[in-house]
Formats: structure tokens, sequence, C-alpha cells
């Protein structure tokens, strides 16, 4: 789903009541051109789309614009999984020990089970995005980058730190499937 910065009723609610909105880029369009969102395409360089993220929230507290405990992130279907996958991440990078990178998400059809999507052959993104998340079924290199990335597999590592949630899923969305929501959270609650 394209960012829009169109006028939005919503945001300037949120504008009017001293929030500040950023709306983050994260090569999943092709805002920076084709060359710069190939450059995260495929399971190994899937993680550079995180770094992306990370790099983009800590430059707005750098700035003063977003405190970390005070920072929340909207994210929809992928953008939801490099969000998520951006806790576990970044603590293997020792940038996020003390600091929290956001203390709340708002996830809509969340795409969190990587590795339960892509290897299952009866969903359509298992055939319709392999260039972009690589081939886990069929490349056990492809399978290994993924569970890294996977924010569903990486719930153990976020413990102690995890934000608040708000999680909803679509009933007939064939790419990110209403079960993802649940079984992250049931998961998280585990």
């Amino acid at each position: 789903e394209f960012l829009s910065t169109t006028f939005s009723p919503e945001l300037h609610w949120l504008i009017s009541q001293g929030w500040a909105i950023a709306l983050v880029h994260v090569r999943g369009g092709g805002e920076g051109g084709v060359s710069w969102h190939n450059a995260a395409r495929g399971a190994a360089q899937k993680s550079t789309s995180v770094r992306d993220f990370i790099a983009c929230v800590r430059g707005l507290q750098r700035r003063g614009l977003a405190v970390g405990r005070s920072t929340a992130v909207h994210a929809v279907s992928a953008g939801a999984a490099i969000c998520m996958a951006s806790l576990h991440l970044e603590e293997e990078g020792g940038v996020g020990k003390n600091v929290p990178l956001f203390r709340a998400a708002a996830l809509r059809a969340p795409f969190l089970d990587l590795l339960g999507v892509l290897t299952n052959p009866e969903l359509p993104l298992v055939h319709h995005d392999a260039e972009e998340w690589g081939e886990p079924r069929g490349s056990p290199e492809d399978y290994r980058h993924l569970a890294k990335f996977s924010p569903y597999e990486n719930l153990s590592n976020v413990r102690g730190r995890f934000p608040d949630l708000f999680l909803s899923g679509c009933a007939d969305d064939p790419f990110a499937p209403w079960w993802n929501a649940l079984k992250y959270v049931a998961q998280a609650r585990a």
C-alpha cells in the first residue's frame, strides 16, 4: 500500500493533539527508484528494509521529533514484518538495549509468520512474491535468512521489550491471512 501524503482527517486530528507524523518508505514501493527497491529484495537482503526502518526511527528520535517511550508505529501487511523484525534485529546490533525503538504498534493485516506463509503452497504469496521474499521451500539458505528475520520465529528474542500492540486481520486477504495475527498474538502471550 502506497503511503499517501494527501490530507487525512485522522492524521490532522493527531497533529492537532501534538503528535508528530512521519511517513517512512522502507523499500516496499518504488519511491526511491527500481535499484533502491531491488537492493532489499530476496531473503538475504530483506533485513536492509529493517535497517532502513531503524535508521528512520532513530533519526527522528535523535532530532527530538520522537521519543522511544512515546513513539508509535502503524504498518500494513509486509510493513508489519519490517516493524516487528526491527525489535529483535536492532538488539543484535546492540543499538536498542536501553531505549525502546517504539512503544506501541498498530498493525493491519500483518504479515508476521513469514515461514508459515511462504512454505505453504496453498497460499498465493508463495507463487506471487518469491522474488521479493525468497524461496524458503526450495532453498535452505533462503529458509535460514527468513528464519532469522521473521517476527514470529523470533518472538522469544523480544521478551521484556515488547510494545503495546493492536493487530487486525482481514478475512479476505490472501497474502497476509487473518490467522497470521492470531498466531502471533497467541505465541506472544505464551
